[in-house]
This record gives C-alpha cells, structure tokens and sequence, in this order.
C-alpha cells in the first residue's frame, strides 16, 4: 500500500516511511511463549525496510518532498526464495501505479 500527502512540507528532502512486516504464518510459524502477538519488527524485517527505502528514493523526482508511507505485509514465501527484491519490486510497482 501507499499513500502521500498532497501537500509538499516544508522540508527540503523527501519523508518516505517504508513499513515491511513478515506475518509468522506465511512460514508456517505462528508466535508463541512471552511475545503473543507480532507486536514489533524483527532485525530482518527492519534491514528490509531499509533497503526497500534505499531501493525506491531514486525513483522520485529531486523536487518532491510530500510525505510518502509504503506499507508492505508479507502474508506467505518460499522458504528457498528471499522475499527482500520482492518486497522492493512490489513496492516500486505500488508506486508507479499510484
């Protein structure tokens, strides 16, 4: 999902927040023990959503500085395939689309 505001801020670079969180079900996991419910991202998922946002600034022009928010949920992978260029690859195409 994304969203922007129609408002360019006031700031001089582009705020773009990239949210990527990996549901425990699509690997077949399911959290348990003292974290009950997936309540904060995990290393993996906040080294995702760094290279998602370092994938998709270059594609937005130099003088765009509206709020940007790409919110990327995981809900099923392959335990052979890495789902970081995926996640980077949907986000872009959510972006061109929008």
């Amino acid at each position: 999902t994304v969203v922007s505001s129609y408002k360019a801020g006031t700031v001089d670079f582009l705020p773009l927040t990239v949210d990527y969180r990996e549901k425990f079900a699509a690997a077949g996991r399911y959290p348990g023990g003292f974290f009950k419910r997936e309540a904060r991202p995990s290393d993996g998922e906040v080294l995702t959503m760094r290279l998602v946002d370092r994938v998709l600034r270059p594609l937005f022009p130099k003088d765009y500085h509206s709020e940007v928010q790409v919110m990327i949920q995981l809900m099923s992978h392959d335990e052979d395939v890495m789902p970081d260029a995926l996640a980077g690859l949907a986000a872009s195409a959510a972006i061109q689309l929008s």
